[in-house]
């Protein structure tokens, strides 16, 4: 089964992951990600472009994800970017989808709980 982590700029996610991998099924896939909202996330950043601003705050993503994943045996990573029109929870649900998750992950924003 793949699990999917999705991972924000507000969660502790060392402490987070911590949380998740012992009540992972036996055998389970651990997939994290971090969807951008290129309205919200890249608003802030000095770029030649929105698309410029955009890869710049992925690659970032990336290597924070990449750090976390290391610490997990097998676990992979990716950042998505929001379709044109989709509301956060849509976008989570089909990057959810579109990994074959069985089951989703997701920490309640600096509350400790997921």
């Amino acid at each position: 089964m793949r699990v999917v982590v999705f991972v924000d700029e507000h969660d502790d996610q060392a402490s987070f992951l911590q949380r998740v991998v012992p009540v992972l099924p036996s055998g389970a896939e651990l997939h994290l990600v971090h969807v951008v909202n290129p309205l919200v996330d890249a608003a802030d950043r000095f770029a030649l472009s929105n698309a410029e601003a955009l890869a710049g705050l992925a690659a970032e993503w990336r290597t924070r994800l990449e750090a976390l994943a290391a610490a997990v045996s097998g676990a992979t990573c990716a950042v998505e970017t929001l379709h044109h029109g989709e509301d956060v929870s849509t976008g989570l649900l089909r990057v959810a989808a579109e990994a074959g998750a069985g089951l989703i992950a997701l920490a309640t924003r600096r509350a400790g709980t997921m």
